[in-house]
């Protein structure tokens, strides 16, 4: 239950709109980033203030109700002062309804937090039937209702994502339970992402254990568009996570930079990245290797990602090739 009495709600009187089939969804003044189509959706990357986000939210047949402002105020009061996982407010249900329904008045909430910190362009994704979705709430591994975004192939939509940011990912693919498999980033193009001007990608920076909880891994980190997962244990997917911010080129606090635990179970310890540690390209080459390998089941210590003293140690340009195939 709530624990506090909100104002009264004002109304965002709902429209009758309904996109068709594979028609891209109409976003009134926001600006378009990218547009995808597969077989069976439309995937925009838009940037969007909270109002015309609430207008998208309430063009939905389940999504008639008015959004709550006061309910949105209280809870980007909750994330900017640090209490986003301790408030009972924010518990969640995990059916489709309960998990879309609830989770507007928090994707505004964050919204409106990340732009006060800074964000001058915050991406959300908004799918053929008008749903839409914030990144730090994106569920990638959870069974859907109907032709939803997330009904899409779990490998399709990071590969969309990836091709936004002009960053190039390679990918196993799924096996039958549509269980996530495998995503690693291409070592080459490494020095590129680095030297590209972090304010001229679309999406900011935010972790999330709920979403790697849901793909079967104990944390995830999107590092500057690089989307960064790791299969070990939380201290070391932290530590791996680290050199890939600080290779590029930003640091805990900075309007660039949002990394907490969006974990929607109440009980998670927030996880913070701290001492972020100088790197080269060339190690975070050696990061990304040392993570694929991960990925393909040589279990990595928690010993071998944590603090500057054990680093990996640098590898040939030759061998890290051959370790990347």
């Amino acid at each position: 239950m709530i624990s506090k009495p909100y104002p009264a709600p004002q109304t965002i009187a709902p429209t009758t709109y309904q996109p068709k089939f594979l028609e891209p969804l109409p976003v009134g003044n926001a600006t378009p980033i990218s547009t995808f189509t597969s077989k069976t959706h439309v995937l925009e990357l838009v940037q969007m203030d909270e109002i015309m986000i609430a207008q998208l939210l309430s063009r939905q047949p389940d999504f008639q109700r008015p959004i709550d402002w006061g309910r949105v105020a209280h809870y980007a009061s909750l994330i900017e002062n640090d209490q986003l996982i301790a408030s009972p407010d924010l518990a969640l249900s995990f059916t489709t309804d309960g998990y879309v329904l609830q989770g507007r008045h928090r994707l505004l909430a964050a919204e409106r937090v990340l732009r006060k910190r800074g964000f001058g362009t915050v991406a959300f994704y908004v799918n053929w039937n008008g749903k839409i979705e914030h990144f730090p709430f994106l569920d990638l591994g959870k069974p859907r209702t109907g032709r939803d975004i997330l009904a899409m192939s779990d490998v399709e939509h990071p590969a969309k994502v990836a091709a936004a940011l002009n960053v190039v990912y390679s990918f196993d693919s799924m096996n039958a339970n549509r269980e996530w498999r495998s995503l690693h980033v291409d070592p080459s193009r490494i020095d590129e992402v680095l030297k590209a001007s972090y304010k001229d990608l679309p999406l900011h920076v935010t972790g999330g254990s709920e979403i790697a909880r849901r793909l079967g891994l104990r944390h995830a980190a999107i590092i500057a568009g690089l989307y960064i997962t790791s299969r070990v244990d939380q201290a070391a997917a932290v530590a791996f996570a680290e050199p890939l911010v600080t290779g590029a080129g930003l640091t805990v606090g900075s309007p660039q930079l949002v990394f907490s635990d969006w974990s929607l179970r109440r009980k998670t310890t927030r996880v913070r990245l701290k001492n972020l540690l100088p790197v080269t390209a060339h190690q975070l080459r050696a990061y990304i290797v040392a993570y694929n390998a991960s990925i393909t089941g040589i279990k990595l210590s928690a010993q071998n990602f944590t603090g500057a003293a054990r680093m990996p140690k640098p590898i040939s340009a030759g061998k890290l090739e051959s370790q990347a195939a």
